[in-house]
């Protein structure tokens, strides 16, 4: 029987990758007996974020009625989240708009558009990016509009320098208020990423009926794939964001090897293509990418025989030694060794620890949690301010 575990049996992970690969893939996949037990298929499509694809699959016909059912629900839950942003969204215009202050929507909303259609691409929060110079104000403009934040841990926020801060809209819905792409410092010095550029270049783009400002196609590619890959790379939603980003991309496959070059992620854009080529299988746009970035062969290497050992359609909550070479992915071969090799001393332990993490959330009242109530106002404005003053000193915000 199938289950959603390390155990999980081939003829469910088989069927899985066939609901979500590429055509090609897919029917290079040996047939799966009619007999064959598919019990586990639908949790585990949930718990990599892509139910809306099996749900569409044949495979879906013959699962227990619970897990057809497992399946419908999480599609039509994907659908009203959809639409629920589609009014957070216009919330946020009628809230930033008018006081001149820009903001960038990632992920989210802004991928189902590449996915097809919105049962197919499942995410929890909204995240918007702004720059650091307009952060204070735009916390208290959403303050001021019915929004309340939930961070309270400021002294571990002002001290870590985190990028983001998380807040809950009126509707109920919550937003990572991102001031950078990463939240984490280490991580941030790690690359280059010009924000300046990305604010720039972000384009606008109708999501049914509500306008908004999403990255440029090349940035896009690159923020969403390092994304995936420092966040572990063990969910196929995130490797199909990819996939279909490159399916659809109007730009040359030579200026996303530029914008990933110029950000220092060249090397992280090539494991994960690795990791979709392996698995999904990339469009020729991403193979065109990939020749492209020869940046760290080495590591490219080892990343690829790994990957070979630890297939894409494991239980994402399973630990994993792809996992660890994907979050310490870093510019250089040496400088992902290294950070490898500080990863190991504590290898399975939890890396992260504030809200919004993909390998998990502590509790409130843990010192380490976001949510935990340490600094106060004080310590609250103190960081908006030193991320207002470094913004600005660097860059100023244009109104």
């Amino acid at each position: 029987m199938g289950t959603v575990d390390g155990a999980t049996s081939a003829d469910v992970r088989r069927e899985l990758l066939r609901s979500v690969a590429r055509p090609e893939v897919a029917a290079a996949l040996n047939p799966t007996a009619p007999s064959a037990d598919l019990r586990g298929l639908a949790p585990l499509a949930c718990a990599h974020g892509v139910a809306g694809y099996v749900m569409g699959s044949e495979a879906a016909a013959s699962l227990p009625d619970a897990e057809q059912h497992l399946l419908s629900r999480q599609a039509r839950t994907t659908v009203y989240r959809y639409l629920a942003s589609m009014l957070d969204l216009r919330f946020l215009h009628r809230t930033l708009d008018p006081a001149g202050l820009r903001w960038v929507l990632l992920k989210g909303p802004s991928l189902t558009r590449v996915h097809g259609a919105p049962m197919l691409r499942t995410y929890g929060d909204l995240d918007l990016l702004v720059h650091g110079a307009d952060l204070g104000d735009v916390v208290h403009a959403l303050e001021g509009g019915g929004a309340r934040v939930l961070d309270r841990n400021w002294t571990l926020i002002r001290r870590a320098a985190k990028g983001e801060v998380h807040l809950e809209l009126p509707s109920g819905s919550h937003l990572d208020l991102h001031w950078h792409l990463l939240n984490d410092k280490e991580r941030r010095d790690a690359f280059t990423i010009p924000l300046d550029e990305v604010l720039d270049d972000a384009i606008d783009l109708e999501l049914d009926g509500t306008s908004a400002r999403v990255l440029h196609p090349a940035d896009e590619v690159c923020y969403v794939a390092l994304h995936a890959l420092l966040s572990g790379a063990h969910r196929l939603v995130w490797l199909k964001d990819v996939e279909r980003l490159l399916h659809h991309v109007a730009v040359p496959a030579g200026s996303i090897a530029d914008r990933a070059r110029s950000w220092g992620v060249a090397l992280p854009l090539a494991m994960l293509l690795h990791r979709i080529a392996g698995s999904l299988g990339l469009p020729p746009a991403g193979h065109e990418v990939l020749t492209l970035l020869p940046e760290g062969r080495a590591w490219q290497w080892a990343g690829q025989q790994v990957w070979q050992r630890v297939p894409a359609t494991i239980d994402p909550s399973t630990r994993s030694a792809a996992r660890i070479i994907a979050r310490s992915t870093r510019r250089t071969t040496v400088a992902s060794a290294r950070t490898l090799a500080r990863r190991s001393l504590g290898a399975w332990r939890p890396d992260r620890t504030s809200i919004g993490d993909n390998g998990g959330m502590l509790p409130s009242e843990h010192p380490g949690s976001d949510r935990f109530p340490s600094g106060g106002t004080q310590e609250r404005e103190a960081f908006l301010r030193e991320v207002v003053e470094a913004a600005s000193g660097a860059a100023p915000s244009t109104r």
